[in-house]
């Protein structure tokens, strides 16, 4: 017990640990999160209105996780998928 007291009022390795600290916190905070690939390519059509009549853009979701986009996105789209083999 009087080793650990003694051992925590050393000020090196209070500020060496607390830089550890830091460190774990900010890079568990900052790991980019995993997402996996849809079972099936996404390919959606975006349009001017309701009528979806005008194409104005697309999206598409390869099954490779590429995302190709082009144009406007509104309210109005259709989606269609493919599975991937």
């Amino acid at each position: 017990m009087q080793q650990m007291k003694s051992f925590l009022k050393n000020r090196a390795v209070l500020t060496i640990l607390a830089i550890v600290m830091v460190w774990g916190s900010l890079t568990f905070a900052l790991a980019p999160r995993a997402n996996a690939c849809p079972p099936n390519e996404v390919d959606t059509t975006y349009y001017t209105d309701a009528s979806k009549t005008v194409e104005c853009g697309y999206r598409i979701i390869s099954c490779g996780c590429h995302v190709y986009s082009e144009g406007c996105h509104t309210a109005y789209f259709t989606t269609d998928s493919f599975p991937c083999f």
